[in-house]
């Protein structure tokens, strides 16, 4: 007898979340993706530089990526000098602009930029539609509740038309962070894979 049916019923479930065939790894492992940072600030400016790098330094990861692409409607401004990748001379310019060309300039590779804060339909007009072949990775590297909710409910929509978006969430606060990657947009199955 059970004695703890909740628990045996989130276990259930984590399960399913982790479930992923043999055959779709095999496809989605020599897929050529197509990869979205939305954000440019604290944790996004980081991401690129070392994305940038990795892209430079890995042929066999750089031949999987169709693109990468920097969302950022943000101007660099005095306060994220220092605590963000820039510098002085960057004050005035949009963040994801500068990022962009600076890193795709210091490593040889090709980063694109939208100048542009999110709005509803951004995935209809920024992602393609994609197969198992094409897959496109959005990156959350956003600071507010707002965004996060707007980039879920977006990809909720497209997810029908889209099967092939996967969402990897980054965010810090002072002392602490967290990274969540996952392709549902089932509620349940969210909540269980946090624990």
């Amino acid at each position: 007898m059970n004695q703890h049916p909740e628990k045996t019923q989130t276990v259930s479930k984590i399960e399913q979340a982790r479930i992923v065939s043999p055959s779709r790894t095999a496809r989605l492992a020599n897929s050529k993706w197509n990869i979205y940072q939305i954000g440019a600030g604290g944790t996004g400016s980081h991401l690129v530089s070392h994305f940038a790098r990795l892209l430079a330094s890995s042929p066999v990861i750089a031949e999987r990526i169709g693109g990468y692409t920097i969302v950022d409607g943000d101007r660099v401004e005095a306060g994220n000098v220092g605590r963000q990748l820039f510098v002085t001379r960057d004050i005035g310019a949009y963040k994801a602009e500068v990022l962009a060309k600076r890193y795709s300039k210091a490593y040889g590779v090709s980063l694109g930029y939208v100048c542009e804060y999110l709005g509803l339909g951004f995935v209809d007009s920024l992602v393609p539609r994609g197969s198992l072949l094409s897959p496109s990775l959005i990156i959350g590297a956003v600071d507010t509740a707002a965004a996060r909710k707007l980039i879920y409910e977006e990809i909720c929509k497209a997810q029908g038309a889209r099967n092939t978006i996967w969402w990897l969430d980054a965010g810090n606060g002072r002392e602490t962070g967290q990274v969540v990657l996952g392709n549902t947009n089932k509620a349940d199955l969210l909540r269980a894979g946090l624990g």
